[in-house]
């Protein structure tokens, strides 16, 4: 889109269709940047718009952003990655958009399989992070489970819940 405003990226989506995203310049990043904002699915009426973290001149030299596009998934409440991005904006259809960018999908690994110089050809995946108000809530285990897990010498320096203290974070969100 370029040079576009958060307001009138709102005003853009507001009647577009779930997976309706934008490409537009930055203006919170002070290098330069370009981020992507999309209308997200959402239970009530209201219209829902979520942006990813501007990606910088730093970040595009490690991945086209065509690449990023394709790739960019967020973890849903059942913990399944979900590609968000399905047309771009006004309609034109993401895979149309920008599939003749891509660049070629690595063969599969094999241990036998090498370039010139000795190396395993590597993929660059970008992970974002999602905010949960109550991350117990994501976890597919029982609270008895987590408690087995934090018990262990692998566990996280920081001090466990009691079996007790999660039941009763996990009921008080029901």
């Amino acid at each position: 889109m370029g040079f576009v405003s958060k307001e009138k990226e709102k005003n853009l989506l507001k009647n577009r269709p779930y997976g309706t995203f934008l490409l537009r310049f930055s203006e919170s990043s002070r290098d330069g940047g370009i981020t992507f904002t999309w209308v997200k699915q959402s239970n009530s009426d209201l219209v829902e718009i979520q942006s990813v973290e501007p990606y910088t001149k730093q970040h595009l030299t490690a991945v086209s952003f065509p690449d990023i596009i394709f790739n960019f998934k967020i973890i849903s409440d059942t913990n399944i990655p979900n590609c968000p991005l399905k047309y771009l904006y006004p309609d034109i259809d993401k895979d149309k958009a920008f599939s003749k960018y891509l660049g070629m999908p690595p063969d599969i690994m094999d241990e036998d399989q090498s370039d010139s110089k000795g190396y395993i050809p590597t993929k660059f995946i970008p992970v974002h992070m999602t905010r949960v108000n109550n991350p117990l809530s994501m976890l597919p285990l029982t609270p008895e489970d987590l408690v087995e897990l934090t018990d262990s010498e692998f566990s996280n320096p920081f001090p466990p819940f009691s079996l007790e203290e999660m039941q009763t974070q996990m009921m008080s969100t029901d």
